[in-house]
């Protein structure tokens, strides 16, 4: 799966962060041509996702293009955006969003709730560990949306975020304890650039799809009802 960064702000960050990892991944995930797509990644919070979500459509077979872009607006509140997205081309859009001191139960309800302000006609399609998948209506176009809340239970932390993944990552590849009492992960995952051990674990999901799929199993599985 290549990725079709947008707007040229959000492109120009992308590519450097991705260049980062490696310049040959930059090559083989990021789509340079100005190309159309009709399918759409939203990442919902953080810097980090800007990192991590390359790195596991580089592991999805295929040579389809998705759009990628980080709005102003965050989390559930992107929804409100949907009817300009969806009347272009876009088809399908996944949202990714950090669960942060929130249920995931909560999360579906509120965009339950924002789908129907928009008036939004949908119905549960798939149902998976905080990843779901809704099949809408807008009018006369029809379109997947596909909502995966990042956060790991067994990851003790103050708030869920998708650092809880990479902390995971850190504590099976044994650069760190697993954490006896809650931590901040976002902290956490900065704390490792003192130990110099950041591109050692991005390296390692980079070069392991099965060991990335362990640990970001959630946003593969979301993902991949892309291609």
């Amino acid at each position: 799966m290549r990725l079709k960064p947008t707007p040229p702000v959000f492109a120009t960050r992308i590519i450097k962060k991705v260049s980062k990892i490696s310049k040959r991944l930059k090559y083989e995930v990021i789509e340079m041509r100005d190309v159309d797509f009709d399918t759409l990644i939203i990442l919902g919070d953080g810097d980090v996702d800007d990192v991590v979500i390359p790195i596991i459509c580089h592991h999805l077979d295929g040579t389809k293009i998705v759009g990628i872009t980080k709005p102003e607006r965050t989390r559930i509140s992107i929804l409100k955006d949907f009817p300009i997205y969806i009347s272009s081309k876009i088809c399908k859009i996944a949202l990714i969003m950090d669960r942060e001191d929130d249920t995931v139960n909560n999360i579906y309800e509120q965009a339950e709730k924002s789908l129907q302000d928009l008036n939004i006609k949908f119905e549960l399609a798939k149902d998976e560990d905080q990843m779901r998948k809704y099949n809408c209506r807008f009018g006369n176009k029809i379109f997947d949306f596909i909502l995966i809340i990042s956060g790991l239970d067994e990851i003790p932390a103050d708030k869920h975020r998708i650092e809880d993944h990479l902390i995971k990552a850190a504590i099976n590849l044994g650069k760190i304890e697993q954490p006896n009492k809650k931590i901040d992960t976002k902290e956490a995952w900065k704390a490792l650039d003192k130990k110099s051990i950041k591109d050692e674990i991005l390296s390692k999901l980079k070069e392991s799809k099965s060991f990335s799929y362990e640990i970001f199993r959630q946003h593969f599985r979301g993902l991949e009802l892309l291609k």
